[in-house]
């Protein structure tokens, strides 16, 4: 019984290493990269951590606005909204510009908003759909993404923000775009998230599943 203890010990003790895993990739700005190869994808996968000097429903708001969506991804050109499949889950299309010689890419996918009722923390799950309408003669179809956001309100007003993402592009990416883009995209979208959430157009908006 003691060896088998010990095992399940040791088991768990690598898990939680394995999952801890992550390189300090860039801290610049209150906004922390990090980066890791994830099972399953040729690229590495991003975590991101920062706190916005912003509420919830706003950073809400910014997310449900479909027409503006891409402006929050780095190199983005269109987005648009494909179905609203509930109050709290969207299905949309963001199109992506890529430097030379790369094709460009484009992806369906769908977040879904959940809120925990005791701490008020909102998760927003990231998946994509790469069926859902026919491909694109000039685009290159993102086959699988995984993505989750996390805001946790503070008590002083600012939220704190966990982002992890990790996509698998489809079609041939060079080394150096992909190694410079597990970083800059995701600290980039950060930035234009702080910068959006400030609009006065995001006020005073409310939601069925958020509350405050």
């Amino acid at each position: 019984m003691r060896l088998i203890l010990a095992f399940l010990l040791l088991l768990t003790f690598s898990s939680i290493f394995a999952q801890d895993n992550w390189e300090l990739r860039k801290d610049k700005d209150g906004i922390k990269v990090y980066t890791k190869q994830m099972d399953g994808y040729s690229i590495k996968g991003s975590k991101v951590t920062s706190v916005l000097e912003t509420t919830i429903s706003r950073i809400v708001a910014v997310m449900m606005d479909a027409d503006n969506f891409y402006k929050l991804i780095p190199d983005s050109k269109s987005s648009k909204l494909l179905k609203a499949v509930s109050d709290n889950e969207r299905i949309y299309y963001v199109s992506t510009d890529a430097p030379w010689p790369v094709t460009d890419r484009d992806g369906i996918y769908t977040m879904k908003f959940s809120q925990n009722p005791s701490s008020k923390v909102l998760t927003i799950s990231v998946n994509c759909l790469p069926e859902y309408i026919p491909e694109k003669e000039d685009y290159v179809r993102v086959p699988r993404t995984e993505g989750t956001w996390k805001f946790t309100p503070l008590s002083n007003g600012k939220t704190e923000v966990f982002y992890q993402y990790v996509a698998e592009p489809g079609g041939s990416i060079p080394a150096w775009l992909a190694n410079t883009s597990v970083v800059n995209m995701p600290f980039d979208t950060i930035k234009n998230l702080k910068e959006r959430t400030a609009m006065k157009q995001y006020e005073g908006q409310t939601f069925s599943f958020l509350k405050n």
